[in-house]
């Protein structure tokens, strides 16, 4: 085995270098120059399959000598656009990296020293010839930096002006460089007329077309002469900027090859690669190598094919000067049967002037052929299922599956990596793989429809399986065979090979039914053929419908009462809903003769009106197919009804309902209730079926007659009628005039029509029918209900009614000064009073029946006196002060009666007081007893006050009693006010008076009233101690 240095070295020359010193074949000492050549394995166990390489290298050996020079015209485009840049992130123009890279020749030939020459010639829309063949490099580098452009570009003179330069040039070397950035736009061209020749004339060429034909035409007169021309394309990438196109044409014309540079470094390489192949010296180099069975090329392997089982690797010219190998690494792969494999020797042919020669390369390589590693495996039900959860999978449970996938192959290495392991599986059309984190790498595609989990880069130590468990969704009731579905692992195996590799499947078939279970655990189960069946929560099937062609994807409950459920379909937009609810059950209505109300009949019926109900039914399609009675004979419980949004009301199927309401266009609900949907027990309603009738059976209103209305005229009553008659329904019945009417029948005579208005309200009739109750009248609205009444006699049994009130506000004088009565109910509750007015006494009688007979009233022990009478109403409004004169004070009784026409009596007593204040009369004594007269006196004085209240008990009411008395001294006998602040009470029923000189001595009397005295002053009192009478 090599050296790992000596390896890197072999590797590192992939192209031939650029000859340092070009010499000729024909200058070789060809007894001591050849070619060597070696192999070496990449590896040497191997994978089957594994791609492998193994590095042939060639390498010159031996002396050479001088050779004969090279000869290159170089034609250079100088158009207007070099002057752009060749990429945004280069400033520098075309023009000035061309310049720096078609420096790389003189900088060769100058090394070489081999007499190599060069001319140079340049073009835009004109052509220019700078240097013929010469070998002054450094001129020619002059020019080239002075070098400017301008113009179009003349494709065809540049060719020209470059074939004359090595026109006469040895025709063995003589070679051509074209570098252009653009397309031919510019050509010269020559006419004759009259036989003479004009030209060149300047051609221009937006489109390219003729530029472009001139240009192909020099190129195949150059061909013609054995010129190579190397055409170098130097363009903005990505851009059409450079007819490829032609320069392709100019060089494979010609014998040379086309080079496209896009940046300086590219541009650097083509000038070396048409430096390394104007200047070959081993030629024709092929290397072959033997192929064992099961080996063959892999891909990228350029110059290499195989021809009857061997390789032959094309290597082209090597430079006899190069000093380092040429390496070429070639990339196999086996693909037999595992294995221990020799390589055969490989051969290296080549000519050395013009001489066929050959090198037998025998490095030995022995190979060791392995199986890759894979994965096999298998997709099965996560869980044992039995036939019967598989009979009736409810399509809301997942379904778990599991995916095993088992190692194969050999571990010989230790990274045993397959990559990019993912396992997929395609479901059939309605289930899905639920995406969820739970499944590490799990992602759903085709709506959800394809599974795919992603493994990533597994590290395969041992021979382990491998699980992942998937949960599968079904979208719709069917039967879902997954047996028959596609699953496989697809991976990248040890050796980088794609593989995929079909899973066995183990999966069940699942007869999938979409299941809604209700409140009281009936079932509601849809297949896939579309049909929906209800089994009850017994496990009776009650009924089943088939709604559609394609299968149930959901049920749903359209209500939180679960009394509706919504059908979805796969494949359909539209849903259908199966209604449990009772429809509007069919309604019969008849009025008070029996005869039906039709539908949209509101005029007025007489009433009672009554009620009938069938035909109530589930909302369910046409074709439902009931299994039992549950919804058909026993499906209705009962109905309801209810008018005018009132309290439902409920009667069997088989029973009619008196309807007793009336009303213009009354609402009639009627409805049905089942207990079918739930549990037996559980009450629902149905669909309300509504109608609108007008039934009158309530009795026309008449006027009631009192002793207002009638009055005697003679042996007849007259009696007045009100126009009080109605009807709230249909109203009252009219005459053909259109008058509403009423009859009146006296006796056995035939009844009257009567017009209920102002002419018609007036009846007379004889006293004795009256009395007998033989005076009728009656009204009928016009549905035929009707009421009489009785004509009445004259009556009033009602008292009359009395009213006293009592004005308390009463001005009197006494003793000079104006006072005020205290005038107080019989309840002693106070009257408010003032002094403005005098107090009035107010009588009323009323009698709300008839006339007063008599009217009277009297004051305490007095005579009645009569009240004036006004036919129903006495009133009198007496004056206290008048009837009462001086004997005011104290308790009064006040007696009211009267009388009406038909002896009723009622009588009223009132009791009321009057109280003007306390009184009282001072006298004044000595202390001894003895009397005062009004002398000087020298010994203290006694002042007397003998108080006494005004009113006395009466009538069964008390007295009024004294409560305080208070005095006051003073110097004179002006009276002090009853409200001043100096006055003081009395402890006893005297005072003494010790003051010297002339006193007086005021009193103010308060009964129990509060009711106050007028100021009572003494006589004056005079006394002087000085006077020494004892």
């Amino acid at each position: 085995m090599r050296s790992k240095a000596f390896k890197r070295v072999l590797r590192m020359a992939l192209v031939v270098l650029l000859c340092m010193a070009l010499v000729p074949i024909q200058a070789f000492a060809s007894d001591s120059l050849r070619l060597s050549g070696s192999r070496e394995a990449s590896k040497t166990e191997i994978i089957i399959n594994e791609e492998f390489t193994i590095e042939y290298c060639v390498k010159p050996e031996g002396v050479f000598t001088q050779r004969a020079p090279i000869n290159v015209a170089f034609a250079m485009d100088v158009s207007g656009s070099m002057n752009f840049n060749v990429s945004n992130k280069d400033k520098r123009t075309r023009l000035s990296i061309a310049k720096e890279s078609a420096k790389l020749i003189t900088k060769k030939f100058r090394t070489a020293n081999y007499g190599d020459q060069i001319g140079l010639v340049t073009f835009e829309s004109h052509p220019h010839h700078h240097h013929n063949l010469t070998t002054n490099y450094n001129q020619i580098d002059r020019t080239i930096d002075r070098l400017t452009a301008n113009g179009g570009t003349n494709i065809q003179m540049g060719l020209d002006y470059a074939y004359e330069v090595v026109k006469n040039a040895d025709p063995n070397n003589r070679y051509i460089i074209l570098l252009t950035d653009g397309a031919a736009t510019a050509y010269y061209y020559y006419y004759e007329l009259f036989g003479r020749t004009y030209g060149p004339i300047l051609g221009q060429d937006s489109r390219g077309t003729t530029a472009k034909r001139y240009a192909m035409e020099k190129a195949d007169e150059i061909a013609r002469h054995g010129v190579p021309v190397f055409t170098i394309a130097l363009a903005t990438a990505g851009t059409d900027e450079v007819d490829l196109e032609l320069l392709d044409y100019i060089s494979t014309k010609t014998g040379g090859e086309s080079f496209t540079a896009t940046n300086p470094d590219e541009l650097d390489q083509a000038f070396e690669k048409i430096l390394e192949l104007i200047d070959p010296s081993f030629k024709d180099v092929v290397l072959t190598q033997p192929l064992p069975d099961g080996f063959e090329l892999a891909a990228d392997n350029a110059g290499a094919a195989i021809k009857n089982g061997v390789v032959e690797i094309d290597l082209g010219q090597i430079a006899h000067d190069s000093k380092a190998s040429k390496c070429v690494p070639i990339k196999f792969k086996y693909t037999g049967s595992p294995a221990t494999v020799k390589l055969p020797e490989a051969k290296v042919t080549y000519k050395l002037n013009g001489e066929p020669r050959e090198t037998i390369i025998d490095d030995e390589i022995i190979l060791k052929f392995y199986d890759a590693l894979g994965l096999q495996g298998k997709v099965a039900a996560s869980a044992a299922l039995s036939d019967e959860e598989l009979s009736e999978w409810n399509k809301n449970d997942a379904a778990g599956i599991t995916y095993t996938l088992n190692p194969t192959g050999a571990l010989i290495r230790s990274n045993n990596q397959l990559r990019n392991v993912k396992i997929v599986h395609q479901l059939p059309e309605g289930v899905q793989a639920v995406a969820d984190n739970s499944t590490a790498g799990l992602s759903v595609q085709n709506e959800g429809r394809t599974i795919v989990i992603e493994l990533g880069n597994l590290n395969i130590a041992n021979h382990q399986p491998i699980t992942r468990d998937v949960k599968l969704q079904f979208l719709y009731a069917g039967t879902f065979n997954l047996a028959e579905t596609e699953a496989y692992v697809e991976y990248i195996d040890n050796i980088g090979s794609n593989k995929r590799v079909p899973l066995v499947n183990e999966l069940p078939v699942f007869d999938v039914k979409v299941i809604l279970i209700d409140q009281w655990n009936n079932r509601y189960i849809g297949d896939g053929e579309g049909v929906v069946t209800r089994v009850s929560h017994e496990g009776d099937t009650q009924w089943y419908v088939d709604l559609s062609e394609n299968p149930i994807s959901s049920l749903a409950f359209a209500d939180t009462g679960h009394t509706s459920v919504l059908v979805d379909f796969a494949g359909e937009e539209e849903t259908e809903t199966l209604n449990l609810l009772p429809s509007a059950p069919n309604v019969t209505i008849t009025d008070y003769y029996g005869n039906v109300i039709a539908e949209g009949d509101v005029e007025y019926k007489r009433g009672k009106g009554k009620l009938a109900a069938a035909d109530a039914n589930p909302g369910l399609p046409h074709n439902t197919i009931y299994v039992d009675d549950s919804f058909t004979t026993r499906y209705v419980d009962r109905y309801e009804y209810r008018v005018d949004h009132g309290p439902w009301k409920a009667f069997l199927p088989s029973d009619t309902k008196a309807i007793t309401e009336n009303g213009e266009n009354l609402t009639i609900e009627v409805r049905a209730v089942t207990k079918a949907i739930g549990d037996g027990a559980a009450v629902h309603y149905g669909d309300v079926k509504l109608r609108t009738v007008s039934l009158d059976g309530v009795l026309p209103i008449i006027p009631a007659l009192n002793d207002s209305h009638i009055r005697i005229v003679g042996s007849d009553l007259v009696y007045t009628i009100p126009n009080a008659f109605s009807d709230a329904h249909s109203g009252i019945r009219t005459d053909a005039e259109g008058d509403e009417v009423f009859t009146v029948k006296i006796g056995n005579a035939a009844p009257i029509e009567r017009k209920i208005n102002a002419d018609g309200l007036v009846v007379r009739i004889p006293i004795e029918a009256v009395m007998n109750g033989q005076a009728l009248f009656e009204v009928e609205d016009k549905v035929g209900n009707n009421k009489s009444g009785v004509f009445p006699m004259v009556s009033d049994t009602e008292k009359p009614l009395i009213q006293i009130v009592l004005d308390p506000k009463q001005t009197y004088t006494k003793n000079g000064t104006d006072r005020t009565y205290e005038a107080v109910n019989g309840d002693n509750t106070p009257f408010d009073y003032t002094t403005s007015e005098n107090a009035k006494l107010k009588i009323t009688v009323r009698d709300n029946e008839s006339n007063l007979q008599s009217a009277q009233y009297k004051l305490d022990n007095g005579a009645y006196v009569d009240l004036p009478i006004n036919g129903q109403v006495a009133a009198a409004e007496l004056d206290l002060a008048e009837i009462l004169g001086n004997d005011y004070n104290g308790w009064h009784r006040l007696e009211v009666k009267a009388s009406d026409l038909f002896g009723n009596e009622a009588t009223t007593t009132y009791v009321f007081m009057v109280n003007t204040g306390p009184a009282g009369t001072p006298s004044v004594e000595g202390l001894d007893g003895t009397s005062y007269t009004g002398n000087v006196s020298n010994k203290p004085l006694k002042v007397k006050l003998d108080a006494e209240s005004v009113v006395e008990g009466n009538h069964n009411r008390n007295a009024v009693k004294i409560k305080t008395v208070y005095y006051m001294i003073t110097d004179n006998a002006n009276k002090p006010n009853l409200d001043h602040s100096e006055w003081k009470e009395m402890g006893s029923d005297s005072i003494i008076v010790s003051k010297e000189g002339t006193s007086y001595v005021h009193f103010k009397i308060v009964d129990e009233m509060g009711v106050e005295s007028e100021v009572i002053t003494s006589d004056r009192l005079n006394i002087n101690f000085n006077q020494n009478r004892y």
